[in-house]
């Protein structure tokens, strides 16, 4: 319920101040990531399986980070379905059948590995500057809406069975790095 008046909310700020919705907006407004390549990483850990990868489930979840500070159900009435929410300090990820649909990093414990390029990933990390994301993602700093609020848009990637060419496929969700006077304070990952 929590993520569905979060949804809401976001989308009235939309409307009330001329913006369209993620998904609305050219891809060429806005830098695209690869889902499968994002990872949720614990801030202060060393181990490399201290790693989630938001195309994973509960379980991979599990196994990065250990159990949960709380785990709910939740039931969202727009959509008439139970989705299952994951707290820990700083991080809330929801699982409807079994597979992401929304999550929030909300403190320092907890970072963002996106693809900065083929081999590289970038850190976007709760307290950090949002200047840190002008150079790696140019169009999507560039623009940076007047509530502070950066977008990055998401797509999947597979090869086709019989051409072996990759077919690269936009996704609704969209992932916000929400600012206040230059430093991230929330990133989010919602439809």
């Amino acid at each position: 319920m929590k993520n569905l008046n979060l949804l809401l909310l976001y989308l009235l700020v939309c409307l009330v101040a001329g913006l369209a919705p993620v998904y609305g907006q050219e891809t060429e407004e806005f830098d695209e990531l690869q889902f499968d390549k994002i990872l949720i990483a614990k801030s202060a850990s060393k181990s490399l399986n201290a790693k989630f990868n938001i195309a994973g489930n509960s379980a991979s979840l599990v196994k990065a980070f250990g159990p949960p500070k709380s785990k709910t159900i939740e039931f969202a009435e727009m959509d008439q379905v139970n989705f299952t929410v994951y707290r820990y300090p700083g991080a809330e990820i929801s699982f409807y059948q079994d597979k992401v649909i929304y999550f929030r990093i909300k403190g320092p414990e907890f970072k963002v590995m996106a693809p900065a390029s083929e081999s590289n990933k970038f850190l976007i990390q709760v307290g950090n500057p949002i200047s840190q994301l002008k150079t790696v993602y140019p169009k999507s700093y560039k623009s940076l809406n007047s509530d502070g609020v950066l977008f990055f848009l998401l797509y999947n990637q597979k090869a086709d069975k019989t051409t072996k060419k990759l077919i690269k496929t936009k996704l609704e969700p969209g992932i916000g790095v929400f600012t206040t006077d230059g430093i991230i304070t929330d990133i989010v990952l919602e439809e």
